[in-house]
This record gives C-alpha cells, sequence and structure tokens, in this order.
C-alpha cells in the first residue's frame, strides 16, 4: 500500500534536484540531488586550525596547538554544497541529508588519517531546545547518525553526549571573532561523560564559520576526560 502511495506521489509531485531544479528519476541515487550537482562539490583536501583557519596537512595543529582541529569535506562557498545545507537547516528539507553524508565519505576515505583507523566516537552539535522545538530536528544529528550508519566499523555514536544550556544567537550575525568567542562561551555541557572518557571524539556540524561553536563544544568534552576532540563538518564557510 505504502508503495502504491509513494508511486502516486512521485508520479503527482516527482522528486526535483535542490540545486539545479531538474526532475529526478525514481532510480536517482538521492531524492534531492543528481549526481551531476553532488560531482560539482569539490572535497577538500587536509584539515583547518580552528583559530586562525590556517590548512593542516594532519589532525595534529601545527600553529595553535591547543586549538580544535577540523576537517572539513568542502567549501561554503561551493553554490551545490550551499544550497542542500540551506534546505536542510532552513527548508526542512531532510532528504538532503543523504548527498551531504556522501560528500563527507568522500573526505573521510581520500583523507589516510581517517580512512585507515576507526574507533571514533561521532557527537553532533546540539541545538537548545526551544530551537529544536522550532526546527524540529537537528541538521547535525541527522548527518552524524546517517554517516554512522553507514560507517559502522569506523565510527561510533553518541547523539546526547552534550546538551546547549543557553539559546545563543545565530554565529552569522556577529561581526567579529571576539563576538562569536563570547556568544558561545559556557554554551555546552556533558551530560554522558561515561561514554566520553578516553574517546577520540569528532564532533559533526553542518558548516563551520569561526569555529568558535566547535572549540568551545570541545571544551567542555575535554574537560569530562576525552582523549582528543576535532571538528567534522560537511563546509567550512
Amino acid at each position: 500500500m505504502l508503495a502504491v502511495v509513494r508511486f502516486i506521489l512521485d508520479a503527482l509531485f516527482p522528486p526535483q534536484c535542490v540545486p539545479c531544479g531538474k526532475k529526478l528519476p525514481s532510480s536517482s541515487r538521492f531524492v534531492s540531488a543528481c549526481d551531476e550537482c553532488v560531482a560539482r562539490i569539490p572535497i577538500r583536501s587536509g584539515f583547518i586550525c580552528s583559530m586562525c583557519g590556517a590548512r593542516q596537512p594532519t589532525l595534529h595543529n601545527e600553529c595553535h596547538k591547543s586549538a580544535i582541529v577540523i576537517a572539513a569535506a568542502t567549501d561554503y562557498t561551493n553554490r551545490e554544497a550551499q544550497m542542500l545545507i540551506h534546505a536542510l537547516k532552513y527548508n526542512r528539507v531532510r532528504s538532503t541529508t543523504a548527498p551531504l553524508v556522501h560528500v563527507l565519505m568522500q573526505y573521510i576515505s581520500s583523507r589516510k588519517e581517517l580512512a585507515a583507523h576507526g574507533g571514533f566516537l561521532l557527537v553532533p552539535i546540539p541545538l537548545h531546545k526551544k530551537k529544536m522545538r522550532e526546527r524540529g530536528f537537528n541538521q547535525a544529528e541527522l548527518i552524524a547518525e546517517m554517516l554512522y550508519t553507514k560507517l559502522p566499523d569506523k565510527f561510533s555514536y553518541c547523539g546526547n553526549a552534550l546538551i546547549r544550556t543557553r539559546d545563543t544567537q545565530s554565529q552569522t550575525a556577529q561581526k567579529s571573532h571576539t563576538e562569536r568567542n563570547k556568544n558561545m562561551k559556557d554554551a555546552f555541557v556533558v551530560q554522558n561523560d561515561y561514554g566520553i572518557k578516553g574517546k577520540i571524539i569528532f564532533l559533526v556540524d553542518d558548516v563551520s564559520t569561526s569555529g568558535a561553536t566547535l572549540r568551545e563544544a570541545s571544551r567542555a568534552l575535554k574537560n569530562a576526560g576525552a582523549r582528543s576532540v576535532f571538528g567534522l563538518v560537511v563546509a567550512k564557510a
């Protein structure tokens, strides 16, 4: 019965590629993006210092040793990546999670530090409960959960390790690094430290701008006993 309903809905309202608007056949790999648009999303090389944005060849930060290193799959300046993320985050098109996770998986397979090792713990950046009620879901959680299901031999997953204690303003509304750092200060606490101690953790989010969100969440996790903490995002703005 569900298959019949889905067939009728697809016939009346065929799925479309979010970036280019092309109608997608039922055999399409993704429900919300065509293969051509996904292929136009460039995969980054290396890693990024969250403090100054300098490229890092490995996960070991060489310029600001205390700052979290970010593994970003692509750049937010890319039109296709930006439209898919925007559709997920603001238009509630959850099906864009799949192509975004595909981009992350391409990046992970291209980095030997990630591809050759496992035992990493994925922790999504949490939303405040007010924002969660408004949006209905946490995009970072959707991305982390799907990535875990795709690569269970490499990652484990803890969706409730962190909670957001304050309803912070949007980081994009902050005009300087100082304002962004102040906006995120003491915004996270660990509520499940038993699964954190001694772990190598990747904090998952859709986009990183100044890195302040990841740095503050990392600080909370390290204080709870995490061995190492890194950022893992679809795009770096």
